[in-house]
Protein backbone atom coordinates (compact mmCIF):
# COMPACT_ATOMS: atom_id res chain seq x y z
CA UNK A 1 0.00 0.00 0.00
CA UNK A 2 3.05 2.29 0.81
CA UNK A 3 4.19 1.99 -2.73
CA UNK A 4 0.61 3.87 -4.28
CA UNK A 5 1.06 6.56 -2.18
CA UNK A 6 4.70 7.83 -3.18
CA UNK A 7 3.67 6.65 -6.87
CA UNK A 8 2.56 9.69 -9.45
CA UNK A 9 0.53 8.43 -12.16
CA UNK A 10 0.99 11.44 -13.68
CA UNK A 11 4.27 11.05 -14.55
CA UNK A 12 2.99 7.67 -16.93
CA UNK A 13 1.27 10.38 -19.28
CA UNK A 14 3.36 12.09 -22.03
CA UNK A 15 3.78 15.75 -21.99
CA UNK A 16 1.39 17.96 -23.93
CA UNK A 17 4.37 19.27 -25.93
CA UNK A 18 5.67 15.71 -27.28
CA UNK A 19 2.29 14.41 -27.50
CA UNK A 20 1.11 16.77 -29.89
CA UNK A 21 4.25 17.15 -32.23
CA UNK A 22 3.85 13.10 -32.55
CA UNK A 23 0.00 13.82 -33.01
CA UNK A 24 0.77 16.59 -35.78
CA UNK A 25 3.38 13.66 -37.51
CA UNK A 26 0.72 10.98 -37.22
CA UNK A 27 -1.94 13.37 -38.98
CA UNK A 28 0.26 14.61 -41.75
CA UNK A 29 1.24 10.53 -42.60
CA UNK A 30 -2.20 10.36 -43.08
CA UNK A 31 -3.12 12.75 -45.04
CA UNK A 32 -0.18 12.05 -47.35
CA UNK A 33 -0.69 8.51 -47.52
CA UNK A 34 -3.77 8.12 -49.85
CA UNK A 35 -2.24 11.00 -52.41
CA UNK A 36 1.13 8.68 -52.27
CA UNK A 37 -0.47 5.41 -52.63
CA UNK A 38 -2.45 6.88 -55.67
CA UNK A 39 1.04 8.28 -57.12
CA UNK A 40 2.50 4.61 -56.51
CA UNK A 41 -0.64 2.64 -58.04
CA UNK A 42 -0.68 5.22 -60.70
CA UNK A 43 3.29 4.66 -61.80
CA UNK A 44 2.08 0.77 -61.60
CA UNK A 45 -0.81 1.16 -63.82
CA UNK A 46 0.32 3.32 -66.30
CA UNK A 47 4.34 1.88 -66.60
CA UNK A 48 3.88 -1.59 -65.36
CA UNK A 49 0.53 -3.07 -66.15
CA UNK A 50 -0.10 -6.86 -65.89
CA UNK A 51 0.22 -8.13 -69.58
CA UNK A 52 -3.00 -9.75 -69.53
CA UNK A 53 -6.39 -10.12 -67.44
CA UNK A 54 -6.35 -11.44 -63.98
CA UNK A 55 -8.46 -11.33 -61.06
CA UNK A 56 -5.61 -10.98 -58.42
CA UNK A 57 -4.12 -7.36 -59.88
CA UNK A 58 -4.38 -4.31 -61.94
CA UNK A 59 -7.87 -1.82 -62.57
CA UNK A 60 -10.31 -4.34 -62.90
CA UNK A 61 -13.48 -3.54 -65.11
CA UNK A 62 -16.19 -5.69 -66.37
CA UNK A 63 -15.81 -4.49 -69.81
CA UNK A 64 -12.04 -3.87 -69.65
CA UNK A 65 -11.26 -7.44 -69.15
CA UNK A 66 -12.80 -9.21 -72.40
CA UNK A 67 -9.00 -8.56 -74.56
CA UNK A 68 -5.81 -7.71 -73.87
CA UNK A 69 -6.25 -4.72 -76.12
CA UNK A 70 -9.09 -3.95 -73.39
CA UNK A 71 -7.62 -4.55 -70.34
CA UNK A 72 -4.45 -2.24 -71.67
CA UNK A 73 -6.56 0.57 -72.17
CA UNK A 74 -8.15 0.27 -68.93
CA UNK A 75 -4.47 -0.31 -67.47
CA UNK A 76 -3.20 2.94 -68.80
CA UNK A 77 -6.37 5.02 -68.25
CA UNK A 78 -6.33 4.18 -64.44
CA UNK A 79 -2.50 4.59 -64.46
CA UNK A 80 -2.62 8.27 -66.03
CA UNK A 81 -5.82 9.19 -63.96
CA UNK A 82 -4.32 8.67 -60.49
CA UNK A 83 -0.97 9.70 -61.59
CA UNK A 84 -2.71 13.49 -61.87
CA UNK A 85 -4.95 12.94 -58.97
CA UNK A 86 -1.83 11.21 -56.61
CA UNK A 87 0.04 14.41 -57.69
CA UNK A 88 -2.19 17.11 -57.51
CA UNK A 89 -3.74 15.88 -54.25
CA UNK A 90 -0.13 15.36 -52.82
CA UNK A 91 0.68 18.74 -53.34
CA UNK A 92 -2.25 20.26 -52.31
CA UNK A 93 -2.30 18.07 -48.81
CA UNK A 94 1.56 18.70 -48.81
CA UNK A 95 0.76 22.60 -48.02
CA UNK A 96 -2.41 21.72 -46.16
CA UNK A 97 -0.36 19.56 -43.71
CA UNK A 98 2.30 22.42 -42.85
CA UNK A 99 -0.45 24.45 -41.56
CA UNK A 100 -1.16 21.45 -39.02
CA UNK A 101 1.88 23.23 -36.54
CA UNK A 102 0.80 25.09 -33.76
CA UNK A 103 -2.87 24.62 -34.21
CA UNK A 104 -5.38 23.27 -31.39
CA UNK A 105 -4.85 19.59 -31.57
CA UNK A 106 -8.80 19.28 -32.39
CA UNK A 107 -8.93 21.56 -35.21
CA UNK A 108 -6.26 20.06 -36.76
CA UNK A 109 -7.67 16.97 -36.48
CA UNK A 110 -10.84 17.85 -37.97
CA UNK A 111 -9.32 19.41 -40.71
CA UNK A 112 -7.10 16.33 -41.37
CA UNK A 113 -10.13 13.94 -41.76
CA UNK A 114 -11.69 16.85 -43.79
CA UNK A 115 -9.21 16.14 -46.14
CA UNK A 116 -9.11 12.04 -46.49
CA UNK A 117 -13.32 12.87 -46.64
CA UNK A 118 -12.55 14.87 -49.72
CA UNK A 119 -9.89 11.98 -51.11
CA UNK A 120 -12.16 9.32 -51.09
CA UNK A 121 -15.07 11.08 -52.92
CA UNK A 122 -12.32 12.25 -55.34
CA UNK A 123 -11.55 8.84 -55.61
CA UNK A 124 -14.56 7.27 -56.15
CA UNK A 125 -15.04 10.08 -58.63
CA UNK A 126 -12.13 9.47 -60.68
CA UNK A 127 -13.05 5.23 -60.50
CA UNK A 128 -16.51 6.11 -62.14
CA UNK A 129 -15.05 7.83 -64.70
CA UNK A 130 -12.42 5.30 -65.45
CA UNK A 131 -15.49 2.80 -65.32
CA UNK A 132 -17.72 4.52 -67.81
CA UNK A 133 -14.70 5.43 -70.03
CA UNK A 134 -13.37 1.64 -70.65
CA UNK A 135 -17.44 1.13 -71.38
CA UNK A 136 -18.09 3.57 -73.80
CA UNK A 137 -14.57 2.49 -75.59
CA UNK A 138 -14.91 -1.27 -75.56
CA UNK A 139 -18.00 -3.80 -75.84
CA UNK A 140 -18.36 -6.86 -72.85
CA UNK A 141 -16.46 -9.40 -75.36
CA UNK A 142 -13.41 -6.90 -75.50
CA UNK A 143 -14.51 -5.64 -78.95
CA UNK A 144 -13.54 -1.68 -79.56
CA UNK A 145 -16.57 0.35 -80.16
CA UNK A 146 -17.36 2.33 -82.71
Amino acid sequence: MSFFQDFDFAKLLPEPEKFMNSLEGWIRFFVLLGPLLLLGLGIWYYYYPPKEANYRAGFRTYFGMGSVEAWLFAQKLAGKAYLILGGGLSAVMLVISLFFSGKNAMATVIVALICVIVELVLVIGVWVLIYMLVYRAYDKDGNRRK
